[in-house]
């Protein structure tokens, strides 16, 4: 049960910090166009 929670933290952080670089490159290349 530990290993399956862990991994799914793991995968959570990874799809919000995924999430934040990509709507960060959005706002950058909106704000350079």
């Amino acid at each position: 049960m530990e290993v399956n929670i862990i991994s799914f933290i793991a995968t959570a952080l990874l799809i919000l910090i995924h999430n934040c670089f990509s709507t960060y490159n959005l706002c950058k290349n909106n704000k350079l166009k």
